[in-house]
């Protein structure tokens, strides 16, 4: 486990839809490589007030973070669209 010696700062997109892009204090880098890469942040309410997020939950710049987000909003809205697709299609 690599220990972060200065505070940084990474965004967690993990809630994005719900409850929005969150920053946070990055505590230290937990595991892993390369796009699993794991990093252990400050998180009201968590153990500890410290959560886990892994993989592309959180980025280190803002603007990666809201293209992930835009990426999200979009997905969603795509399964949102097949499903009143298929909900308009039904007949009783």
């Amino acid at each position: 486990m690599e220990e972060v010696t200065t505070p940084t700062t990474v965004w967690i997109t993990k809630y994005a839809l719900t409850a929005g892009i969150q920053e946070c204090e990055l505590i230290s880098f937990v595991g892993g490589t390369g796009t699993k890469l794991a990093v252990d942040v400050k998180w009201p309410g968590g153990y500890n007030n410290e959560a886990m997020f892994f993989g592309t939950d959180w980025h280190d710049t803002k603007e990666k973070a809201i293209a992930d987000a835009i990426k999200k909003r979009d997905r969603k809205i795509k399964s949102l669209e097949k499903q009143i697709a298929k909900l308009k299609a039904m007949t009783f």
